[in-house]
């Protein structure tokens, strides 16, 4: 079992509380702004780090028993940074309380343990990518990390921080996913829908077992809460959740089939009310096709005015903040016919 390791995980393990002792005690009295370390207190603390790295390493050789690994740390770029420049904008901290640490061993993670450098995407991408791999050759993986996002990939996963093995499955994951695209991810400053959080989101899609059926709910959701809007928004908000599962795999909705159905939707006046009669756009089928579930028979929705600024990137996402409340989701589900 190949471990496929999350480097960037390891690394913030890794660089401990300079401030605090493991008991939670405080080592400095003084605030942090206000006290240098030395050039040797920096050298100690970086290779406390780097032994702590090197351990935790060795422990989950130790716990699947195989010294040949897999593991991405953060790279340049981002194509992500590109379409939405908000893009884990929550994360961009003061500097001066930035553990400058993590990326030295993200480099030497690099140079010393082959870890490979995420260019131009995330590092889930690459665990990703390399889970997709190792299924298509048979060769059983461990993903190793404590991110939840990583959910979205069937198959054994590892949680280093809890010393815990679990499982996840082809419908999890797939469930997983359109959760998110529902939900979003305030970690990361991707809206979602408009008060939808993980709860509401589960119970949305609680006992959907089809994966058309799911992205049927996902856009009414998506409808209901941003009208005319409804593509861009749902075009956005799953570009910077999908992780990749080749190099060339990007996001689309295109190939869904409630989306063929309906069609990109025109847009409308501000204020104007939007009729989507969503059972006449379902397409013909033949008796050879297989059943598909049908969507609600109409929903009458609101334009949403347009934001009043947005971000100049390839494809903008309006920004929540500004923008007028559209018409929440309650978490009304579609009834399967």
């Amino acid at each position: 079992m190949i471990p496929i390791i999350d480097g960037d995980v390891i690394a913030h393990l890794s660089c401990k509380n300079r401030w605090m002792n493991e008991n939670g005690d405080r080592l400095i009295s003084l605030d942090q702004g206000e006290y240098q370390f030395s050039k040797e207190e920096d050298e100690a603390y970086l290779n406390k780090c780097w032994f702590e790295f090197k351990k935790l390493m060795k422990s989950i050789s130790d716990i699947t028993f195989n010294d040949d690994y897999l593991m991405a740390v953060k790279g340049d770029e981002n194509y992500r940074d590109t379409i939405y420049c908000d893009y884990k904008a929550n994360r961009r901290k003061d500097p001066s309380k930035r553990n400058n640490f993590v990326p030295v061993l993200r480099m030497k993670a690099a140079q010393e343990l082959n870890a490979v450098e995420a260019h131009g995407r995330e590092t889930d991408d690459l665990l990703r990518i390399w889970a997709e791999q190792a299924r298509a050759v048979g060769e059983p993986y461990v993903i190793v990390s404590v991110d939840k996002d990583l959910d979205c990939i069937p198959g054994k996963h590892y949680n280093i921080k809890k010393n815990l093995f679990y499982d996840v499955s082809e419908l999890y994951a797939t469930r997983f996913f359109y959760q998110q695209l529902m939900s979003g991810d305030p970690t990361d400053n991707i809206p979602g829908i408009w008060k939808c959080g993980p709860k509401t989101a589960e119970r949305a899609l609680l006992n959907v077992d089809d994966e058309v059926e799911m992205q049927t709910i996902v856009v009414e959701a998506y409808i209901t809460a941003y009208g005319e809007n409804w593509y861009d928004m749902l075009l956005s908000n799953g570009k910077m959740l999908y992780l990749q599962k080749h190099e060339h795999d990007f996001f689309s909705i295109d190939d869904w089939y409630i989306v063929s159905a309906l069609g990109r939707p025109v847009p409308v006046a501000e204020g104007q009310v939007l009729e989507v009669p969503l059972e006449a756009a379902v397409l013909e089928q033949s008796e050879t096709q297989t059943p598909r579930p049908s969507p609600s028979p109409s929903l009458k929705v609101c334009a949403a005015p347009a934001p009043k600024e947005v971000p100049s990137c390839a494809i903008p996402m309006p920004d929540m903040a500004s923008r007028p409340s559209p018409k929440p989701f309650m978490g009304s589900v579609p009834k399967k016919v």
